[in-house]
């Protein structure tokens, strides 16, 4: 009987999974990438999947990556170049909605400090010069 219980209690663990079988991400475009933050996306209709992926630097001592997802087309995303180009014009705190998040900036000597404001995690900002954004979105 012991035995018969052990059986029925392991197939049932078994069959009751919460991972599901991995799916390949082929499609995933690196838009650009410089040092810690890269730009990629996946194509999905009319409007494509972006992935802002950078490193915290709330956190000097530790590598904290962090990904700003949000769904945009090509119009869309020239809107977020563009409002990112503009902190470069003054030192006036500027904000735009991305998503669920809040993308604010401000220059810093020669960059825009990029501070990003999750809907649900902690939040996180890192630094962007020119030519870094530039070659982040595919412009160099």
């Amino acid at each position: 009987m012991k035995y018969f219980l052990l059986i029925l209690f392991v197939a049932s663990q078994i069959s009751y999974s919460q991972i599901s079988d991995g799916e390949t991400l082929d499609n995933l475009e690196v838009i650009g990438e410089v040092r810690n933050t890269s730009l990629s996306k996946t194509e999905n209709g009319e409007y494509d999947n972006y992935y802002l992926t950078f490193q915290n630097l709330e956190y000097p001592n530790i590598t904290d990556m962090k990904t700003l997802s949000f769904n945009a087309n090509d119009s869309e995303l020239d809107k977020l170049y563009n409002f990112l180009k503009s902190g470069f014009k003054t030192k006036e705190r500027k904000k735009i909605e991305v998503g669920e998040n809040t993308v604010i900036i401000k220059k810093v000597s020669w960059s825009i400090r990029i501070d990003v404001l999750f809907d649900v995690e902690t939040d996180g900002w890192f630094y962007l010069s020119k030519r870094k954004l530039d070659k982040l979105f595919g412009k160099r």
